[in-house]
């Protein structure tokens, strides 16, 4: 059942406890046998390695040495790389862990908004964040942050048109919101989304330094953004909307009016390109517009289920809230690694509280 990646390891348990309640016997597999008990732990064998998962204690490596698997480089820990080589592993392992049954049915059970998928797509960011933070990270901003725009913003339309084809990792997105100028303070963005009506489109433009989009993550390898921007018909603001905007296309070249601008080096999550987004008169059709809250009609008309602007908006932000959820779990997901981290390099390399050279000399803690 695992086929010796660690990561690997976790998907597989992880998707039998939310599956099965229960005790249930050893099945043979061709890579090895695996014993599912939901109340105690769950161990895997395989010919090359061990491992042991409890579904309330955490993660317990025994021993796992797959030469098949290990053999391939980007699943292996690598510390000599340029932040261009270390972007493109992770991105490769983003692919990687995207292209797991249980990780492409999440996606599918979002698309669909099947019970449980907010809590299943939790626990797996967590876990993911376990086996490697970035990989984590970017995952989340492909898949949680522009994929839940498109879900919880969007029309089911949108959901059809833009997240079946992100599930077959045919492009990849992005999630813009903060601004130089205004953080992450939405209702104060300074980016336009301008309605054409002659031409039936919007023109989604950066008029000032403080509206230039910052920490965007996946800006150096995205194709899509979600760009929430003052949504303007006939030179009013009708608030914060989100569009998708195109960024690249699918050989990598910056769309006509896209400027991406590489954020380089950070404190931690080197994985993660941060970028800053600038767009000049970018123009997209009036359907890439996420009108779950609000739409604009052919003929400028801005229809809308809400009708008080600021309701709309609190709507609109409060639909993103499994998205910042993620964010914790991620964190918690670290949190566990480190204990464990811990935990066991005290087994290997025990600490006593003295010094045993200079008996007296010190004080216990």
């Amino acid at each position: 059942m695992i086929k010796g990646t660690r990561t690997k390891v976790q998907m597989e348990a992880m998707g039998f406890w939310e599956e099965y309640e229960g005790e249930y016997p050893s099945r043979q597999s061709s890579q090895g046998v695996h014993t599912i008990n939901i109340s105690g732990d769950v161990d895997l064998e395989t010919p090359g390695g061990e491992a042991s998962i409890s579904p309330r204690v955490g993660l317990s490596i025994k021993r796992l040495e797959c030469p098949h698997i290990m053999a391939a480089g980007f699943l292996q820990n690598k510390y000599d790389l340029s932040l261009d080589e270390t972007g493109a592993l992770t991105f490769q392992r983003v692919q990687f862990v995207m292209g797991l049954p249980l990780l492409k049915r999440a996606i599918q059970e979002q698309a669909e908004n099947t019970k449980n998928c907010v809590s299943r797509s939790l626990a797996i960011g967590e876990v993911l964040s376990m086996a490697d933070m970035a990989t984590g990270v970017k995952r989340g901003i492909i898949y949680w942050l522009f994929g839940g725009a498109v879900r919880n913003l969007g029309s089911p339309g949108h959901v059809t048109k833009w997240l079946q084809p992100l599930q077959g990792q045919k492009y990849t997105g992005m999630f813009a919101v903060t601004e130089r100028g205004h953080g992450s303070v939405v209702r104060g963005i300074q980016t336009q989304a301008t309605f054409d009506l002659s031409a039936q489109e919007f023109v989604i433009d950066t008029p000032c330094e403080n509206a230039e989009k910052m920490f965007v993550g996946n800006a150096m390898h995205g194709n899509y953004a979600a760009v929430f921007a003052q949504l303007i018909i006939n030179g009013r603001s009708q608030g914060p909307h989100c569009c998708i905007v195109p960024v690249r296309d699918e050989n990598g070249s910056l769309y006509p009016g896209v400027t991406a601008v590489d954020m380089m080096y950070k404190e931690g999550l080197r994985g993660v390109d941060n970028g800053i987004l600038i767009f000049h008169e970018v123009r997209i059709p009036r359907e890439n517009l996420l009108d779950k809250f609000g739409s604009v009609a052919p003929d400028g008309r801005s229809p809308s289920p809400i009708k008080n602007k600021s309701a709309r908006f609190n709507g609109m932000l409060a639909a993103l809230t499994p998205s910042r959820l993620a964010v914790t779990f991620q964190a918690m997901g670290a949190t566990k690694e480190a204990c464990l981290t811990g935990a066991s390099l005290c087994f290997v390399f025990p600490v006593s509280w003295y010094d045993c050279d200079a008996v007296n000399t010190h004080t216990p803690y």
